[in-house]
Parts: structure tokens; C-alpha cells; sequence
């Protein structure tokens, strides 16, 4: 019985260790649910079906059109014989197919210019859903960061906060001993207040923290999220291997919003073209068969002609060329092709905006690397002085050489020093990842194409 509950002990050790692995969650993971759950990658991916439709007929335009009917009905009272010609008030049934079709030859090219502007609008919908989902991503990997830090914030106040609370059991040991004064035990209780108020902001700060990255992922807010801290990466200088003109050329190649607004451009050029096209004379060629039969048609006998046999005899054809010459409408046509053009100038202008600022987007980005590198190896090298400087004067107060408040002053600067550290790595962390993105590394793993 007792090796029973041990092992059922163990599994449920096991299990419970699990489940808390289970609620962890990488930033990875947090940039894939926000993006799956983007109410605006719902609607952009609504506006990219409709696109693919779009698409889809502008495909079938340059098919040939076939339709067809077929009617029928019972006529009585004075109507027109259909044998006769004349009017006359007998009762029949009689029914009409046809079949008709046509094919474009020639209209300047238009439906094919708007095939390729219906497939630029297509790619183009598709970049754009990659830049929303690019966007969104950012924006968590930014809030990921500051959970992170605001969480390590909470876990040295926790830290700082305990110690406080030692050093006044020990304080008040001393005095009962008569080794320190009384004066002492009030600073000791006062600095433990700070830290426990200071710990009370940090954990308020870093539920906020929480919140916010719950809301950009559109996570339920009633449910617990917790994060897994990435592990720190090998330090390296980026400017030393990697500058800002060679990393420009990569991000344009790659990067969602400049290929969505090139796509822009070829669109407004098809677009252009298609309304040239309008300007011209269009050809198309046409066919129609059509037939009847009428149950007052009988033969020599006085039979009722049958349904087949009037089909085939009473089947006319038609084939024919049809030209279409705009004369009065060529002048709102005319017009629509200047507007054309004025859509390209603005698509083209916006384009070369766009190329200035992702240059200064991906220099920003590894100058901002860069100095989050540096500040961070001076953060370190602080913080091992103060914690150096610490030790000093901890012994120092020991012997009775300084006061309490030097003390705590001490104490203090080691605990910014900390945070300073915290700050710059998390930063520089989050710098490293944009970097890499500019440099083709994926910021999301959904398929958008699904």
C-alpha cells in the first residue's frame, strides 16, 4: 500500500510539473496566437479571398461567353399563329431553344492588362497580410520584452525586500546585544518599508505588463499567461559585421511593405494600360442557334409533327463579326486614363517615400543595436562595481566606520545598477531580434496562406 501511494505521488508530481511546463510561453508562441487571433488579419484575409475572386473573373472574361434558354408555354385566347402569321383564337403549346456565344478578339488588350492588374491586387493582398502579421508581431515582441523585464524587476524587489527583512531580525539581535544603537533597528525598519512598497509597484507594474501582452494577443483575460524568459544570446557587435547600406538591400528584397508597395506600382501600371486599351475598337465574334416547336405544326396526315423533328428543321444558325468603335464615350475614356496615370504618379511617389523610410528604419535598427550592446557592457561592468563597492562598505559598517545610511545608499545604487543591467539586456535582446528580421529571419511561423 505504501509503494502504491509513493508511485501515485510521483505521478502526480510528474503530471503537475507538466501542466506548469505546459503554461509557458515562449515569445514565439505569443507572436503565432496574436497573429492567428488578429481581428485585422481576419478582415485582410477576407479582402484576399475576395481578391482571388476577382482575379478568377477577370480570367474568365477572356473565355468565350456561352448561355443558353429554353421557354415554353400554353397560349390560348386571340393570339398570333405561328404557322399562319395571323391572328387567330386557337389554343397551343409551344416552346423556343436557343443557344448562344461570343469570344473577344480584339479590345486593345484591356482584359489582359486586367488580369495582371487583378493578380498584382492578389500578390499584393498577400504581402499585405505578411506586413500586418509583421506588425503585429513587433508590437508583442515589444511588450514580451517589457513583461520580461518588469518581471525580473518583481524577482530583485522580491529579493531585496527579503533581505531587508533579515537584516532587521539581525539588526535588533545587535542591539539586544549592544552592538548597535537603536537609531539603527529605525533605518533598518525604514528601508524595509521602502522595499516592500518598492515591491508592491514592481508586482502592480508587471501584472500591467501581463495585461497588455494579453490584449494584443487577444488572449482571454481571465486566464493566467505565463512566460518563458528566452536564453540570453552570444553577445556580438553588429556594426563590426554587418552595416546599415548592406543590410538595406536585404530588407528590400524581403520585406513585406516595400514588395507590397512595388506591387502597388506594377497594379497602377496595368491599370493605365487597361484603360488605353478602352480607347481602341473592339472585335468579338458571335454565334447563336435557335429553334421552336409548337404543337399546332402537323404533317400531311394530320399528325402533330414530332418534338425532335421540328427542333431539327425549324434550327436557325447565326456567326458573325461584331465591331464596337467608342466615338461619344471616348472622351470620359480619355479622362479615365489620365486619372490612371495620376494613380501611377502617386503610386510611384509613395514607393520612393517608402524606400527612404525602411532606409531609415533598418539604420535606425542597428544603430539602436548597437549602442543597447554597448550600454549593456557598461551596465555589467557598473553593476560588478557596485556590488564590489557594496561588500566595502558592508564591512566597513561592520567595523563601525560608516553609518547605516551610507549603508543603504550603498544598497541602493547596487539595486538601480541591477535594474540598469535588466533594462539594457531586455533591450538589446528585442534589438538582436528586429535586427535579424531585417536580415531574413521570420518574425511569425503561421501560413497565411491557409
Amino acid at each position: 500500500m505504501f509503494r502504491i501511494s509513493i508511485l501515485t505521488l510521483l505521478l502526480l508530481l510528474i503530471t503537475a510539473a507538466g501542466l506548469r511546463a505546459q503554461t509557458l510561453w515562449t515569445l514565439q508562441e505569443c507572436i503565432d496566437y496574436a497573429v492567428i487571433h488578429s481581428a485585422q488579419m481576419e478582415v485582410q484575409q477576407a479582402n484576399n479571398r475576395i481578391q482571388d475572386l476577382n482575379l478568377r473573373d477577370a480570367k474568365f472574361r477572356l473565355a468565350p461567353d456561352l448561355s443558353g434558354y429554353a421557354s415554353g408555354g400554353y397560349n390560348f385566347g386571340r393570339t398570333l399563329d405561328p404557322e399562319t402569321n395571323t391572328y387567330t383564337n386557337i389554343q397551343y403549346l409551344g416552346s423556343n431553344l436557343d443557344v448562344s456565344g461570343s469570344m473577344p478578339l480584339f479590345a486593345g488588350l484591356s482584359n489582359l492588362n486586367n488580369v495582371r492588374f487583378e493578380r498584382y491586387g492578389q500578390l499584393k493582398g498577400r504581402k499585405d497580410s505578411q506586413k500586418l502579421a509583421d506588425d503585429t508581431a513587433m508590437e508583442v515582441l515589444q511588450l514580451y520584452y517589457e513583461a520580461l523585464y518588469r518581471i525580473d524587476l518583481a524577482a530583485q524587489a522580491k529579493e531585496q525586500a527579503e533581505l531587508s527583512e533579515k537584516e532587521v531580525v539581525r539588526m535588533r539581535r545587535q542591539v539586544e546585544l549592544g552592538l548597535k544603537a537603536k537609531a539603527d533597528i529605525a533605518e533598518a525598519e525604514a528601508k524595509e518599508a521602502a522595499d516592500l512598497y518598492y515591491l508592491i509597484n514592481c508586482e502592480n507594474n508587471c501584472e500591467i505588463a501581463r495585461l497588455n501582452l494579453k490584449r494584443k494577443m487577444n488572449f482571454p483575460v481571465d486566464e493566467l499567461i505565463e512566460i518563458e524568459a528566452a536564453p540570453e544570446e552570444l553577445r556580438q557587435m553588429v556594426g563590426a559585421t554587418v552595416r546599415a547600406d548592406s543590410l538595406y538591400l536585404v530588407a528590400l528584397e524581403r520585406l513585406p511593405h516595400s514588395e507590397s508597395s512595388a506591387l502597388a506600382v506594377k497594379q497602377a501600371k496595368a491599370r493605365v494600360a487597361m484603360q488605353k486599351g478602352l480607347l481602341f475598337p473592339s472585335l468579338s465574334l458571335g454565334g447563336d442557334i435557335n429553334s421552336r416547336y409548337y404543337n399546332t405544326a402537323v404533317n400531311e396526315q394530320g399528325f402533330i409533327i414530332p418534338f425532335k423533328t421540328q427542333i431539327s428543321n425549324n434550327a436557325s444558325e447565326y456567326i458573325g463579326l461584331t465591331l464596337r468603335v467608342p466615338l461619344f464615350s471616348g472622351l470620359s475614356r480619355n479622362a479615365n486614363v489620365q486619372r490612371a496615370k495620376q494613380n501611377l504618379r502617386i503610386a510611384e511617389a509613395n514607393h520612393n517615400d517608402l524606400l527612404q523610410e525602411v532606409y531609415k528604419e533598418v539604420q535606425r535598427a542597428v544603430q539602436d543595436l548597437n549602442a543597447s550592446v554597448k550600454a549593456y557592457d557598461q551596465a555589467v561592468k557598473q553593476e560588478r562595481a557596485r556590488a564590489l563597492a557594496f561588500d566595502v562598505n558592508q564591512k566597513k559598517y561592520e567595523e563601525g566606520i560608516i553609518s547605516i545610511l551610507d549603508l543603504y545608499t550603498s544598497a541602493n545604487l547596487l539595486l538601480a545598477a541591477k535594474v540598469e543591467t535588466i533594462g539594457n539586456l531586455m533591450k538589446m535582446n528585442a534589438q538582436r531580434r528586429i535586427v535579424a528580421y531585417y536580415e531574413g529571419t521570420p518574425l511569425t511561423t503561421v501560413d497565411l496562406l491557409n
